[in-house]
């Protein structure tokens, strides 16, 4: 018997699942499959970027390392104000695919990109206009997972650089955390690590209409941390699996499953107001992280900027292959929480009136973003980006003495910066 449920689930979230957010999207891709179907919903035009290549400094710096085709037309999934979108759609004619090497003429694909901004790339020499949906199918949608874990407001580092994983709930990453994530939006999870109950709960799962949330597969089966169950054949010996930035299902044999997550059953009826004030009643202490081998908030950027300043990447090819893991990593993280915290700190003023001290949060990320380089025209003249220490990263930058003092002195004014966001949230909440 085959099932696959996937085509029944509204493709917000395989549209918006940033790979440096394996928990937070695939969480929300659980909730999607258990909230009620909406209308269509608006729709908007997609902002228009430009054809390939673009001029250097006109473009977000991940497109540039993409693999895009000369000649393909860009779409941000976003609008004139930056605001997120989702469920592209596009002429008939067009056919969709699933990543950039298998784009050819007449075809298109979603790019998701680490720096937390998804872009539609085309191939084709018709005119393209690109109409993509507002809002959301439920509110436990990625923003939500993402504020409430804290990966959008989290700078991470691991200590001597080693790779961690993308965000802090890489991190924090386990059966516990996974729990307790779910808990505090009012949903309860079953953990199951027998193989026969794995199968039979994940058919179970499908049957149900619900996707099944996967916690640290083997490496037999070559998949990320966190991983969704969106189908089944043969009875459940082969699963249907969604993960980082495919759109379609990857199929992987049941018989060396290591361990299931599944969300059972909305147990507590939490106010939505309660979910984004507890989540950032949270926040200073999660800010203030220290363990022997990693560290959150501003001390992650002085650690970060401390390794840098005695020599921490004179031995490492930030231009190789070792630039994501080492280095550029880090920068996605700056990036990704100042441009895309925004939304989960109105939706929190918005549903707690009383909290207007989160647009001066707002604010101060957003002076980390320009600090990077990424915010338009506002972006500091001596930006990470600028410097050669952002995603442009080369090991002439970090190893000139002058620049490197430079890109130092500027990771630590973003540490400054996080210190007022802790200092103003302390206050504020009078923790």
């Amino acid at each position: 018997m085959t099932k696959n449920i996937l085509k029944n689930i509204h493709p917000v979230v395989s549209d918006n699942r940033g790979e440096n957010y394996d928990f937070a999207g695939n969480a929300a891709y659980v909730m999607e499959a258990l909230a009620p179907k909406p209308d269509d919903g608006v729709r908007t035009t997609a902002k228009s970027i430009g054809v390939w290549p673009l001029p250097e400094g006109q473009y977000d710096p991940v497109l540039g390392t993409a693999g895009i085709p000369d000649g393909s037309s860009i779409f941000g999934l976003f609008d004139e104000t930056y605001t997120r979108l989702h469920s592209p759609e596009l002429s008939p004619e067009l056919t969709r695919v699933s990543s950039l090497a298998e784009l050819k003429d007449d075809c298109w694909c979603v790019l998701f990109a680490k720096s937390g901004f998804d872009y539609v790339i085309v191939k084709s020499d018709k005119p393209v206009t690109i109409k993509a949906r507002t809002g959301s199918v439920t509110d436990y949608d990625y923003s939500l997972f993402a504020g409430v874990t804290g990966d959008n407001f989290t700078q991470i580092w691991s200590s001597a650089a080693k790779f961690r994983g993308c965000c802090a709930s890489d991190y924090l990453n386990s059966r516990e955390f996974a729990e307790s994530v779910f808990d505090k939006i009012g949903y309860a999870t079953e953990y199951v690590t027998d193989n026969l109950q794995f199968v039979r709960k994940a058919v179970e799962s499908i049957d149900l209409g619900v996707p099944a949330l996967i916690l640290s597969p083997t490496p037999a089966w070559n998949l990320a941390s966190w991983s969704v169950v969106v189908g089944y054949e043969d009875s459940g010996q082969t699963l249907l699996v969604m993960q980082s930035n495919r759109s379609v299902p990857m199929r992987v044999s049941s018989t060396v499953a290591e361990a299931l997550l599944l969300v059972v059953k909305n147990v507590r009826d939490l106010p939505l107001a309660q979910v984004y004030r507890e989540a950032i009643e949270r926040l200073p202490k999660l800010l203030t992280t220290k363990t022997d081998d990693y560290v959150f908030g501003s001390e992650a950027f002085r650690e970060w900027a401390n390794y840098i300043e005695r020599g921490g990447y004179d031995s490492v090819d930030v231009e190789g292959d070792a630039q994501w893991d080492s280095y550029t990593n880090y920068v996605c993280v700056l990036a990704t929480n100042g441009s895309c915290c925004h939304s989960f700190l109105e939706k929190a003023m918005e549903l707690n009136p009383d909290m207007t001290f989160l647009s001066e949060i707002s604010a101060l990320y957003r002076r980390t973003a320009e600090m990077w380089g990424g915010e338009s025209g506002n972006n500091d003249s001596d930006s990470l980006e600028v410097l050669g220490g952002g995603f442009n990263v080369t090991n002439n930058a970090l190893s000139t003495s002058g620049n490197r003092l430079r890109i130092v002195a500027k990771i630590r004014e973003c540490a400054e910066v996080i210190d007022e966001v802790v200092s103003l949230l302390t206050s504020s909440l009078a923790l």
